[in-house]
């Protein structure tokens, strides 16, 4: 298949997944839309990597096609905020230690042997901050948290499977000292993929059994077998190239978290 082709086939089963979450969101807002491009965001490889103005090795926090996505992303969630008319002392309130880590963090600054650096690291962990506190101000804030993975896995584990074998030159690496080939697709790394994929299947299903059992809706009949399709995509992301270049830790978190899931489940029945 010509990888023209196969970049429209999977964009469109993308939208169609997409278009199935956009009648399962129910009364999440369209301004949650931020906190998905930002999950997208370090979820995947730096605007940097993507766009080739720095290498997949390089450090990628100084790449100012990111700096420049952080900073009107955290712009656009403040302005938000402020027109949600936000209560920052009740999340002073409710979130103390939180708030305690954040300013030691700034304060460190003082003594750090590279205070600049570490300032933009320490936008980088407000804009999280931010973004938590923009879906605190939705109506059903574990809906709208639901619906962030769910659009952020929708999207990531089609165009990963996409680019390892269309695209090579983005979704495949090489070990550095042993050239061993490795699975990346929209991550840095084979043990990002792994994590991405982990996430994944279990979010999928921790889903389709709530909907099992009634306590979730379904956006279209279609929507289950179009997450299993999902899930199967991510369990073949996770096995690897070879049985020596798979992720192994997310593999086994993978099996333990769903051991314990059907071990509460048979225990609450």
């Amino acid at each position: 298949m010509p990888p023209q082709l196969a970049l429209l086939l999977c964009t469109a089963f993308v939208l169609f997944l997409l278009r199935l979450d956009r009648k399962q969101v129910g009364a999440v807002s369209s301004a949650m839309w931020i906190p998905t491009l930002w999950m997208l965001l370090i979820a995947s490889k730096p605007l940097g990597v993507w766009f080739g103005s720095v290498s997949d090795t390089a450090d990628t926090e100084g790449s100012p096609l990111d700096r420049s996505f952080l900073i009107a992303t955290l712009c656009v969630g403040l302005v938000l905020l402020a027109r949600r008319r936000f209560d920052w002392s009740k999340v002073m309130r409710e979130h103390v230690w939180l708030m305690l880590l954040l300013g030691w963090a700034l304060v460190s600054l003082l003594w750090s042997e590279s205070p600049f650096i570490c300032f933009k690291r320490w936008i980088r962990e407000l804009v999280a901050v931010i973004m938590g506190c923009l879906v605190l101000t939705e109506p059903a804030p574990a809906k709208a948290v639901q619906t962030i993975i769910r659009r952020t896995v929708y999207i990531l584990i089609p165009f990963s499977i996409l680019l390892i074998k269309y695209y090579p030159r983005y979704g495949v690496a090489y070990g550095q000292f042993s050239g061993e080939q490795m699975w990346v697709g929209v991550t840095l790394q084979k043990n990002s993929l792994g994590r991405l994929c982990l996430i994944s299947v279990f979010f999928l299903i921790w889903t389709l059994v709530r909907r099992w059992q009634g306590r979730e809706i379904h956006g279209s009949k279609w929507q289950p077998y179009a997450e299993i399709m999902v899930i199967a995509q991510a369990l073949f992301l996770m096995k690897g190239p070879n049985n020596m270049a798979y992720s192994a830790t997310a593999t086994a978190s993978l099996a333990l978290g769903i051991a314990t899931f059907g071990s509460l489940l048979w225990m609450k029945k």
